[in-house]
């Protein structure tokens, strides 16, 4: 199909004209990156480019993170996590179908959450295979015990209670649908900005209407 332009050559060769004298500049003020978290979580190296696009992200990006994964690696969910709480861009994680172990991991470190119908999240003690001499082997597992312990307390603060926190390290396993999901990171966020606001902020401002699961979660970053 040709395009035609309206106007005499004279009104044309005006515009251009015109147009000569008045540059214009674009650029960019925002991207958008979508992930899928699909499948088992495996060795950090795999996801090296990941890392650096969600770490590089500014102020005004996005982060899209789409996750159906029955978990993996701990600790490149650990660096998963790391990495979002370094990024400047806003997190959105959405749950879609299954989040179990390690991947549960990476949708607690998001800014805003969904979950569609029908997912699950599994939330359990962590695995790992020990090796090597009797001695090396227990202070290898009392090591571990004391910091993996320690890191799931924090990943999980406010969205388990504490006796379900111990309930976890101490073996038990714990299942999710999606309706106890949203309901436990609705409270999840509603505690975690109750504690960043100052006390001079929370006399001044009206309470604020029941805050849905899809509101950005206020959060420090590290620079």
């Amino acid at each position: 199909m040709a395009i035609y332009n309206r106007g005499t050559p004279k009104q044309q060769e005006q515009q251009e004209k015109q147009s000569s004298n008045m540059p214009y500049f674009s650029r960019p003020v925002a991207w958008l990156h979508t992930f899928y978290l699909s499948g088992a979580i495996e060795n950090a190296s795999n996801y090296a480019e990941w890392f650096e696009i969600i770490r590089s992200a500014g102020p005004d990006d996005v982060i899209c993170m789409n996750i159906n994964s029955m978990g993996g690696s701990y600790h490149t969910a650990l660096q998963f996590r790391r990495v979002m709480m370094e990024s400047m861009a806003t997190i959105s994680c959405s749950i879609e179908g299954e989040c179990h172990s390690a991947a549960s991991i990476i949708y607690l470190s998001g800014d805003q959450f969904s979950v569609s119908e029908g997912s699950s999240m599994l939330i359990h003690d962590y695995s790992s295979i020990v090796g090597g001499k009797g001695s090396e082997m227990i202070r290898q597992i009392q090591h571990e015990k004391i910091s993996i312990d320690t890191f799931l307390k924090d990943v999980y603060d406010k969205f388990l209670t504490d006796q379900e926190i111990q309930n976890v390290v101490s073996g038990q396993d714990m299942w999710l649908d999606d309706d106890l999901i949203i309901e436990r990171t609705q409270k999840m966020v509603e505690e975690r900005d109750k504690m960043n606001v100052s006390p001079e902020e929370n006399l001044e401002e009206e309470p604020e209407p029941e805050q849905e699961v899809l509101k950005k979660k206020s959060r420090s970053r590290k620079k």
